[in-house]
């Protein structure tokens, strides 16, 4: 499924009568390649007050290509198409690589000031990546993805003979925990299906403490995983390769205050007076004030940085263990 997403800068003007008249549609097409055939999947109907059209194309996927053109109700009249574009549009609103939506980032504008043009638009969801990217270089190039986006993966990590793995990135869902005696070479289930090599143990997934027994708050992962100490193994082995894990890591959601921080840094940089710092120093009558740098980060990303970075204190105090907050 791709989400397609369609800007008309003026639809008031679409729909006047001496343009395409009450009635103006969005005629969106879909080809296989960028120069290929392309025919028509949908038609949209235009509202004098609304800038942005979207369709989920169902049978599409990332090999598509779309273009649109706008005509009037009996496609007698007609405008040129639009360039086309791949199977996500650059101004969609779901953005894989962005923390935060175009929607998100536009409810900062007033509605006066609110950008309308397709190119504002577009430079607006490409400033969301690069806020994104910024903000991931920031946390020493950990991120809040899923990963994998879909389905799961299967990945190792080195013990340390304590009973906790640390899986700082997050765990979003585990479905299987083996272990290995052997640096990896060879491995079985903790407590597998009956008649397997089988570890007879269990195990806790936990959240910041691997101590605690806390729910794990709304919309974040699971970070520690502890055996009970209840059977044959309540330690993992210190050797690289320990265990090996089915699942899912990350986050399941982005937290709400990086998602405001990434759409106030986007916002900081596109609408920057000339030292990108959001806003100049002092009004325009006023002299004296020194320009301020892009270095100036919004006060929501700080806030959120000191308390990732607080978050595993104890862990790093406490033992030397797995801690590695990447997964490429």
């Amino acid at each position: 499924m791709i989400r397609v997403d369609v800007w008309l800068p003026d639809p008031a003007s679409v729909l006047a009568a001496g343009a395409f008249g009450a009635g103006a549609l969005i005629r969106l097409e879909s080809g296989p390649s960028e120069t290929g055939a392309f025919t028509e999947i949908t038609t949209i109907a235009v509202v004098s007050t609304t800038v942005e059209y979207t369709f989920w194309d169902t049978a599409g996927d990332n090999t598509f290509w779309y273009r649109w053109r706008v005509s009037n109700s009996g496609d007698t009249l007609t405008s040129p198409y639009s360039d086309p574009f791949p199977g996500t549009s650059p101004t969609a609103n779901v953005l894989p690589t962005s923390y935060a939506d175009l929607g998100r980032l536009l409810t900062l504008f007033s509605a006066s000031a609110r950008p309308t043009t397709p190119a504002k638009l577009t430079r607006l969801s490409e400033l969301l990546n690069v806020a994104t990217d910024q903000v991931i270089q920031e946390c020493g190039g950990r991120d809040y993805f899923r990963h994998p986006a879909t389905g799961t993966s299967v990945w190792t990590l080195d013990g340390d003979g304590s009973d906790v793995l640390h899986i700082h990135e997050g765990l979003v869902s585990l479905s299987l925990l083996e272990l290995s005696f052997d640096g990896g070479f060879t491995f079985v289930p903790v407590n597998g299906p009956s008649g397997m090599p089988t570890v007879r143990s269990d195990y806790l997934l936990t959240g910041d403490s691997p101590y605690s027994l806390e729910p794990i708050p709304a919309g974040e992962p699971y970070f520690h995983i502890k055996m009970t100490g209840f059977g044959q193994y309540v330690n993992f082995v210190p050797t690289v390769s320990a265990a090996r894990l089915t699942g899912v890591r990350g986050w399941p959601a982005f937290p709400p205050s990086l998602v405001e921080a990434t759409a106030q840094r986007a916002r900081q940089l596109a609408y920057a007076e000339g030292s990108y710092s959001g806003s100049m120093a002092g009004g325009p009558d006023e002299f004296g004030h020194p320009a301020t740098t892009d270095r100036f980060w919004p006060q929501s990303l700080y806030n959120f940085l000191t308390r990732e970075h607080e978050r595993f204190m104890a862990c790093h105090i406490g033992s030397i263990g797995n801690r590695s907050l990447s997964w490429q």
